[in-house]
Parts: C-alpha cells; sequence; structure tokens
C-alpha cells in the first residue's frame, strides 16, 4: 500500500494585508470589523489568513471583503496598491460618457501601434 504524505497543502496567497493597509486599517481594527459578522474571530486568524498559513472560507472572505470596502475575488486576486489597478478603479469612478470617451482614446492609442 503506497503511504500518503504527511505534508500540509500549499496555501495560494492573498492580498488580505495589502487590502488592509490600503484602507489604513492596523489588524486590532479590521478583527473589531470582523467580529461584527463573525462570532470569535480573532488578532492570530487575522495574522494566520494574511501570511497563508490558513485557509479561508467563503463566509470568512465575504465578512473580509465587506469590512475592507472590496470584492471577494479582490483579495484573493488584486493587489490594491497596483497602478493597473488603480487605473481601473479611476476610470469606474467616472460618469458613463466620460469613460467611453477615455476608451476610444485607448482604442486610437492600440491601433495607432
Amino acid at each position: 500500500m503506497k503511504r500518503t504524505s504527511n505534508l500540509k497543502p500549499v496555501l495560494q496567497p492573498t492580498f488580505i494585508r495589502q487590502w488592509r493597509e490600503y484602507r489604513g486599517l492596523s489588524q486590532d481594527r479590521l478583527v473589531e470589523r470582523m467580529r461584527e459578522h463573525v462570532v470569535g474571530f480573532s488578532k492570530s486568524t487575522l495574522s494566520r489568513l494574511e501570511n497563508s498559513r490558513q485557509a479561508y472560507t467563503q463566509p470568512i472572505l465575504e465578512a473580509l471583503a465587506e469590512c475592507l470596502g472590496c470584492g471577494p475575488a479582490d483579495l484573493i486576486m488584486r493587489d490594491p496598491q497596483s497602478q493597473v489597478w488603480s487605473i481601473v478603479d479611476t476610470l469606474q469612478a467616472l460618469p458613463a460618457d466620460k469613460q467611453a470617451t477615455v476608451f476610444a482614446m485607448i482604442e486610437g492609442l492600440r491601433k495607432a501601434s
């Protein structure tokens, strides 16, 4: 019989810490916010999540996203301090007519290159 490994699975990194820092929150403050959504959420749990030493659950990810003012997918896919994403955020904040103007400009640049 083949013996199975006792190694723990490798957890994928997240951007939880980056989002917390981007929002200017200490771990203590984020834990306070999280306790409104998740009973017993602790600073050690947050630390383990930020350092990819504990797997997140969908409910935890959704509560963190609400506390951090982003989407759950952002916490696993998107560094909030990335220049590309800051451009996307800026565009999304524009009125629809201004967005259309910017997209037309980008399309013109793309075709010109």
